[in-house]
């Protein structure tokens, strides 16, 4: 998840961390449910940012804005990312 994490946040990349720590933080966040990630941290960024957009992109499909053949077609996202979005 961490490079999809890295695609929702590339806009702050420049003023974000993805060191080795950040990378920790964000699996401890992740997996033990501590949120105490830095403000600066960018897979945690990225995961907030991952939320809203894929909730933007359902409601888009709803209502025929988007079409999932568009995400696919996307270089940037990776296929088993947009299929694991998407399973029934």
């Amino acid at each position: 998840m961490y490079e999809v994490y890295k695609y929702f946040s590339r806009d702050w990349e420049n003023c974000l961390d993805y060191s080795e720590e950040s990378m920790l933080e964000i699996y401890i966040s992740e997996s033990y449910g501590d949120t105490e990630c830095k403000d600066n941290n960018g897979y945690y960024v990225g995961k907030k940012w991952c939320n809203v957009v894929i909730k933007m992109w359902k409601e888009d499909i709803e209502s025929g804005i988007l079409f999932k053949c568009e995400l696919y077609n996307d270089p940037e996202i990776p296929d088993w990312f947009i299929d694991k979005v998407f399973k029934k």
